[in-house]
């Protein structure tokens, strides 16, 4: 009877063991799945947040690429580039040699300056591009102010009467655009002044005009 009671026991044991595995089973079966709910909708509420920042930032970004391509921004743009060119003249002709000092180029533009207009306060000169054997590069004078500047060009016909340098030519800074067309038209005039060297030739409104007069421009 002893050996039945235990072994009635032990079954009853094992059979509360399985109902209490099978319990815990579809608890933790349960909590995954409430675990993952709670996981799907934290990821729907990023999502849609990210998706709100970004139509939000895309809607702004627009707004700022609108307004600074907007006709007056891009008008202000335009005059800020043509105010920092505002004090500055292209010298073409000017002698040229490989390792140029910077004294041997001030002191080359200072000299042609004193035949054109002597009291010239100049800030700032460089080459433009690359040493090329036979080319003179052109130079970028920046004067201390436009006054100086509009001087200068108004009295750049005065060259022409020069010893030294009168196949140097000054002109306005330019865009590069604007450079190449003025580099071809400068190319000409000395052609021009070479087949008729008793003549005067200068440029004026983008064209090479012929007169006895000196260019006022």
């Amino acid at each position: 009877v002893s050996t039945q009671s235990t072994g009635e026991e032990a079954e009853r044991r094992i059979m509360q063991c399985q109902e209490d595995l099978i319990t815990s089973q579809k608890s933790l079966a349960e909590s995954q799945s409430r675990l993952l709910e709670k996981r799907d909708v934290e990821i729907c509420a990023v999502q849609k947040t990210a998706q709100s920042e970004i139509k939000s930032f895309s809607s702004v970004l627009q707004k700022s690429c609108d307004s600074a391509l907007a006709p007056a921004c891009v008008s202000r743009a335009i005059a800020a580039v043509a105010e920092d060119r505002a004090n500055n003249v292209i010298v073409h002709g000017l002698d040229d040699k490989d390792e140029e000092s910077t004294e041997d180029l001030e002191e080359g533009v200072k000299c042609m300056l004193s035949d054109v207009y002597d009291g010239a306060k100049v800030l700032r000169t460089e080459r433009i591009g690359r040493f090329k054997e036979g080319v003179n590069r052109p130079i970028k004078v920046v004067f201390m102010s436009r006054d100086t500047r509009d001087m200068v060009l108004s009295r750049k016909a005065n060259l022409m009467k020069s010893r030294s340098h009168s196949m140097v030519y000054i002109s306005p800074d330019l865009t590069p655009e604007e450079r190449e067309a003025r580099r071809v038209l400068v190319g000409q005039l000395r052609e021009r002044r070479s087949a008729h060297p008793g003549k005067t030739f200068f440029i004026k409104g983008g064209k090479i005009v012929e007169s006895a007069l000196e260019d006022t421009n």
